[in-house]
């Protein structure tokens, strides 16, 4: 009985309790914290068990060491990846500058138009490009504010007839992708283009943009007018561009021919896209 007792007592002071303390100091190491000094446990254990806490200590320590270099890496990443956008942004706002001077000195005003317009889609770019390098985000857009904005500065662009339209927003919280974002912009862009064009000899009218994103991540855009034409107005050349992009979306595009300022558009989310979006009531500013 005693040399059981004896052999408990060994196994119970250099084994089971150094043992126990080297996993009380891995626990702790795995919790991202620092390594301390040498339990009392562990005075009077093995050599082999205090060299596994050693051990476990330098292995810790290391990769602590690369977890903070991948950190310091990625931050690194996105900021170089914002300072290209800004620098795209900005070499983007020299060509719409340019663009614009050219349409000011235009000779007639189907060259002044053309160049406006071409001005306004460049300005749309560099808008999705700031959008991206001030959010900070690299990898999905607050959509619902880009349509505001872009509406406006392109109602902005039109100058007498910013006086005439009146802007309604009804807003929900939309994400895109970059990659997305860009094709989904233009395509808003030229619908509001649309609308801005038809409008134009329509006197005081209500322009409303309706935008919201459903529960499978399918954004559905509206652009509406209270106006009423007295005449048909031809095609406008911003409607083969949206095809294009909603071809690139893989969106459904609905349009009516006595309507030419009304636009409807359900872009489909990515195939990988498994996201969901944060609803919320609607907004109308």
């Amino acid at each position: 009985m005693l040399a059981v007792a004896a052999g408990w007592f060994a196994i119970e002071v250099f084994v089971a309790r150094p043992l126990s303390a080297v996993e009380a100091s891995a626990r702790n190491l795995a919790r991202g914290g620092e390594d301390i000094a040498e339990p009392p446990a562990l005075k009077n254990a093995p050599e082999e068990i205090r060299s596994l806490r050693r051990t476990l200590a330098a292995m810790a320590k290391t990769l602590r060491g690369r977890e903070q270099r991948l950190v310091e890496a990625l931050a690194e990443e996105r900021a170089l990846l914002r300072e290209v956008h800004h620098r795209v942004k900005n070499n983007l706002q020299m060509v719409a500058s340019l663009l614009n001077i050219q349409a000011r000195n235009a000779r007639d005003e189907s060259e002044a138009w053309g160049l406006a317009r071409a001005h306004d889609r460049v300005q749309l770019l560099a808008l999705v490009h700031q959008r991206v390098y001030s959010s900070g985000e690299v990898r999905e857009l607050r959509v619902d504010d880009l349509v505001a904005e872009i509406s406006r500065q392109l109602v902005q662009s039109r100058g007498a007839l910013a006086k005439d339209v009146t802007l309604t927003f009804h807003l929900q919280p939309t994400r895109a992708d970059v990659d997305r974002a860009v094709p989904l912009s233009f395509l808003i862009g030229e619908g509001v283009s649309i609308a801005l064009d038809t409008l134009a000899d329509a006197g005081p009218a209500s322009l409303s943009i309706f935008l919201c994103q459903d529960d499978d991540a399918t954004v559905r855009l509206v652009v509406d007018s209270d106006a009423v034409l007295n005449q048909n107005q031809p095609p406008s050349p911003s409607s083969r561009l949206i095809e294009a992009f909603a071809r690139q979306l893989g969106a459904n595009v609905g349009r009516d021919p006595a309507r030419p300022f009304r636009l409807w558009v359900s872009v489909p989310p990515p195939i990988a896209q498994i996201t969901q979006p944060v609803r919320r009531e609607d907004q109308t500013s």
